[in-house]
């Protein structure tokens, strides 16, 4: 919200202001995107990592797809002083999209989830 009331705030009065928000997000150029270790792991048939809950349903886009969408917003006149929300194609678990790109590779190595726990525990185990 904070930087919803910067962005249209009478300091930027003399730019045209939008807010573009996007769902996790991959694609080949999308290197710090969360889906990038877990399809380059498979990819390579490396064990790797997905972040977050594996059951979890969540929804994702394809960065190329969604720039053409912010390109779209941005060609409109009237999109300016909004907030426009990007969708994905739909929610879709880790564990469904780990069991699709096997199929697709053919790879089998192991994908750890990181979740929160996880997280916890990393941190806590840096800090003693």
């Amino acid at each position: 919200m904070e930087f919803e009331k910067l962005i249209f705030s009478q300091k930027w009065k003399n730019a045209r202001a939008l807010i573009v928000r996007l769902p996790d997000y991959y694609g080949a150029t999308s290197q710090n995107s969360y889906l990038q270790p877990t399809l380059k792991g498979l990819a390579a048939n490396k064990t790797s990592v997905f972040i977050g809950d594996l059951k979890t349903p969540r929804e994702y886009v394809y960065l190329p797809d969604a720039a053409k969408m912010i390109v779209e917003i941005a060609e409109k006149d009237d999109s300016y002083g909004e907030n426009w929300n990007i969708p994905g194609a739909g929610l879709i678990s880790g564990n469904e999209i780990i069991q699709i790109a096997r199929q697709v590779t053919g790879q089998k190595k192991m994908v750890l989830p990181l979740t929160k726990t996880s997280f916890r525990y990393l941190a806590c185990s840096t800090l003693s």
